[in-house]
């Protein structure tokens, strides 16, 4: 374990954390039932091989779960604290069964979401460069292109 200090703009950070944490906790809510709502129509399931496993809920509206042509994907949002502020990680995992028939869950792909609803992928955080543009949520292009994505990497070689 690492004892450094923490410095006031750290400290800082958080100051809004239950704000921020609802904040994006909102948007990825508002992704999640956008994503289940393609998964549900019919000649997206049809076409794309994709059904909901576990569907966004008020109790639970952090977490969503897809069958795909490649097997069960999780999507799950954890809040996190970095060096830019307080942020959400959404953790695609997919259902890994091994030769003795162990069950895992393995991470295989991950975005981040900002309280002001960006969607990045980590490793373009300094640009922000966004995953689903939420203007144009509405069109529904970029959620069915992250859809796509997620078919994609629930696919890759194991």
């Amino acid at each position: 374990m690492k004892h450094v200090p923490v410095t006031e703009e750290q400290r800082d950070l958080v100051r809004a954390v239950t704000s921020d944490i609802g904040k994006i906790t909102t948007h990825a809510r508002t992704l999640f039932n956008k994503l289940q709502s393609l998964v549900c129509n019919q000649e997206v399931s049809a076409t794309l091989g994709v059904s909901v496993s576990h569907a966004v809920s008020t109790d639970d509206a952090t977490k969503m779960g897809l069958n795909t042509p490649f097997g069960a994907v999780t999507i799950q949002l954890l809040p996190f604290v970095s060096d830019e502020g307080v942020l959400g990680r959404c953790i695609v995992s997919r259902k890994d069964v091994s030769a003795s028939d162990k069950v895992s869950w393995v991470d295989i792909w991950s975005f981040c979401v900002t309280p002001t609803g960006t969607f990045f992928h980590e490793a373009d955080s300094s640009a922000k460069a966004r995953v689903i543009p939420t203007s144009s949520w509405d069109a529904g292009n970029d959620v069915h292109d992250l859809l796509l994505a997620i078919i994609f990497v629930a696919g890759r070689e194991r």
